[in-house]
């Protein structure tokens, strides 16, 4: 389900995580039992593609992203995150329309040790063409793990790793300490939902398509 350089992203940040385990800390991506971190922010560069019944690839107009992690106890956490995006306009089936989608994530984060974070989560995706094609949706369950290091006292770098049923997720990012509550993250990341039922009713087609998107995330977090 990865893209090749995805791919290659993630596998080199892995191999140099391990070979770098001896930084320091940070302070504002990490939290204390019952801290909670709300970040905000957007999506830019992105591109969102359909495989199947409506090939075709859009850029996106504009991103929304969301994201509450709540620490329930030194290796616990509750984290949920929503996504909304919007592509540009254009011709689908002969009518004129834009993409959306709303990506909605609940997720468990396990602290297994320093560097890495067990993720097993729930999500529900909902794309969309207008009128062109009835909203498809899909709901599964998800499991991962985030790698991640300091750089210094400040910046940490990591890497996630997503998996479901027809599902996957892959960023790459790092995070900078501009206070000590409050931190900017920039990402890449990869999502992809497969084989999701597609209502065409200008036809009276059924049938299923391959969603992706992909682009580069920037988010402003506090610390509570």
């Amino acid at each position: 389900f990865l893209g090749g350089n995805m791919k290659k992203l993630l596998v080199g940040f892995i191999c140099t995580l391990f070979l770098t385990i001896n930084v320091t800390t940070g302070e504002a991506a990490k939290l204390e039992p019952d801290e909670t971190l709300v970040e905000l922010g957007g999506s830019f560069d992105a591109k969102a593609s359909a495989k199947g019944a409506i090939p075709e690839e859009v850029d996106v107009k504009s991103g929304y992203k969301l994201s509450i992690t709540h620490a329930l106890n030194d290796n616990l956490s509750l984290q949920y995150k929503r996504s909304d995006f919007k592509s540009e306009e254009k011709n689908v089936i002969g009518i004129t329309t834009h993409a959306k989608a709303i990506l909605n994530d609940i997720n468990l984060i396990y602290k297994a040790n320093n560097y890495i974070d067990l993720v097993f989560g729930y999500e529900d995706n909902e794309f969309s063409y207008g009128k062109a094609v009835s909203p498809a949706t899909k709901s599964t369950l998800h499991f991962g793990l985030t790698a991640h290091t300091d750089l210094n006292d400040k910046t940490m770098l990591f890497g996630t790793y997503l998996k479901g049923k027809d599902v996957s997720l892959s960023e790459i990012g790092i995070k900078y300490d501009l206070t000590k509550n409050s931190v900017v993250t920039v990402s890449y990341i990869e999502r992809e939902v497969n084989d999701m039922d597609v209502d065409i009713d200008l036809y009276n087609l059924h049938t299923k398509a391959d969603y992706k998107l992909s682009g580069l995330s920037l988010m402003y977090g506090l610390k509570f």
